[in-house]
């Protein structure tokens, strides 16, 4: 009798994970109401990569960077663009900035860790970064939903989104379980009422090349956006008052990945 129900069960669970809609609110509650207590413990944890900024020359920004102020109605010719070089990034690569991977932020925020730990937790779900398990993203791959129906709880109150914000807010815990001395149940007393996500992310990343650990060098990354002209010219590579055209070419040895294209804007609009 108990294997019969152990099979149906697990055929009534492959449905539902055939039919899953990760766009869809999660009706789990919430464990905490936001993850901004973790914040402080991040911020004396991970430390910025030392870089150099500069800024570019006037008249040119990036093409994603173009795109973006317009779709918010916003005029390209506002934004200044700079070009950011990482020392764990090989010589050559002159800047980092990713397409279809862009972290787009409209006011100063105070959890700049958490937050980035988030939006980059998207482009590491979405792009597949996690290929070992995932033939889909994560946050509809089936030992993702196993882990996750095992838990009685999602992170917080904007996990509840749908699932991807879920993958993303658990990569937040996970970052903070790895990196943090303590780890995440020093710090929340009821850590194991969503320990299955959040060790599900960690041994993902883990197996991916400890994606969510500080340290190491940088090997891939997507490509660049191609510089345009703010205003268009038909001087081609130079602008009106002859500013030469930024280089964005990558360093020899990097492995480029190819871009899919998401937006998580439309679920991305609120605090998190």
């Amino acid at each position: 009798m108990f294997t019969k129900i152990s099979i149906a069960t697990s055929l009534f669970l492959a449905i539902v994970h055939a039919d899953f809609n990760p766009s869809a609110k999660l009706t789990k509650p919430a464990l905490v109401d936001s993850l901004d207590y973790l914040k402080d413990p991040m911020m004396k944890t991970f430390h910025s990569v030392p870089h150099t900024v500069t800024q570019w020359t006037s008249g040119w920004i990036p093409e994603d960077c173009k795109k973006l102020a317009e779709s918010e109605d916003l005029s390209a010719a506002d934004v200044t663009a700079y070009a950011v070089k990482y020392e764990d990034v090989p010589s050559g690569a002159s800047w980092a900035y990713n397409s279809n991977a862009n972290i787009v932020m409209f006011e100063e925020i105070d959890n700049i860790v958490p937050r980035f730990i988030h939006e980059t937790a998207h482009s590491l779900d979405i792009q597949g970064a996690y290929q070992q398990h995932n033939k889909t993203s994560t946050n509809s791959n089936q030992n993702w939903l196993d882990n996750y129906n095992k838990d009685p709880n999602v992170p917080d109150k904007y996990a509840q989104s749908n699932m991807f914000e879920d993958v993303a807010q658990t990569s937040v815990l996970a970052a903070f379980d790895i990196n943090v001395p303590g780890g995440y149940d020093g710090i929340e007393p009821k850590a194991a009422d969503v320990f299955h996500q959040y060790a599900t992310i960690i041994t993902y990343q883990r197996e991916a090349g400890y994606l969510l650990v500080p340290g190491g060098t940088c090997g891939k990354r997507l490509p660049n956006s191609k510089p345009v002209q703010v205003k268009k010219s038909k001087r081609g590579v130079r602008t009106r008052d002859g500013t030469i055209m930024p280089d964005v070419s990558l360093a020899d040895g990097l492995e480029i990945i190819e871009a899919k294209e998401f937006s998580t804007k439309e679920h991305c609009r609120r605090p998190h």
